[in-house]
């Protein structure tokens, strides 16, 4: 991912949405500049720049407020020629935390690839000076962003996994509910609550809590995060986590 923009730049991009170019006119440049050094690169390049210009056009506008909403559909453009210069920060955010994480269920190995093409892509453009100086700054911002938070949920999901591996003797457990990713619905000290969407039969109960976890953890998560682990209910009625696996930095589901 780039860690600074150019600094050096012939025009200025006066555009309120110059974004659109990386998704429309920008877009068939770079995949030639990229075909004519790596055809099989261009090809898996081209599929995470599809994605995200199809989500910035088509899925993205469900999401704005309604005062925006209503005044995108007064505008009778498309959506990438009418969002302003504010909202790049907001469509890279949710392309990578909602649209990969929640909708496509992507590995974190395939969010680090399209997350590389993705801000490789974009700097070129500011280098073409096809985006303008805000913008870039915006995305050197998300970029930043996204880092820090994949640095801390790896962390976290391997201190969540040590400490199951330091618990003493295993538990006896009534019930389990498979091993998938849960979303954290509310956190309070060391004590997570969280909702049970993604196995393939859900439990009667799908929100389901306190549930202990390492404080060093829960000091970590976020509403809308989510972890991937396998739960089991105690003789007590307390549910417990008894296997885990990653946790992701996920924007909450709406």
């Amino acid at each position: 991912m780039p860690t600074k923009a150019p600094t050096k730049s012939k025009k200025t991009v006066n555009s309120p949405a110059a974004f659109k170019v990386s998704i429309n006119s920008g877009f068939v440049l770079f995949l030639e500049f990229i075909e004519k050094r790596d055809k099989k690169v261009a090809a898996s390049a081209k599929h995470c720049l599809d994605l995200l210009r199809s989500y910035a056009t088509d899925e993205l506008p469900d999401m704005l407020d309604k005062e925006l909403q209503l005044k995108f559909k007064k505008s009778g453009q498309a959506f990438c020629d009418w969002a302003p210069v504010g909202m790049v920060g907001l469509i890279l955010d949710r392309f990578f935390r909602y649209h990969l994480i929640r909708e496509l269920i992507t590995t974190a190995e395939m969010r680090g690839y399209a997350a590389n093409v993705v801000f490789h892509y974009l700097r070129w453009l500011a280098e073409q000076e096809l985006l303008s100086k805000e913008e870039m700054a915006q995305v050197i911002q998300t970029s930043d962003h996204l880092v820090s938070l994949g640095e801390l949920s790896y962390n976290a999901a391997l201190d969540l996994a040590k400490s199951l591996t330091r618990s003493s003797k295993p538990v006896k457990v009534t019930k389990v509910i498979e091993m998938s990713r849960h979303d954290v619905t509310k956190i309070d000290g060391g004590k997570i609550w969280l909702e049970i969407w993604a196995t393939a039969e859900l439990p009667t109960e799908r929100k389901i809590g306190p549930i202990d976890i390492p404080l060093s953890v829960a000091r970590v998560l976020e509403p809308g995060w989510m972890i991937e682990c396998m739960l089991g209910l105690k003789q007590n009625g307390e549910w417990e986590i008894i296997e885990s696996g990653s946790i992701y930095p996920s924007l909450p589901f709406n």
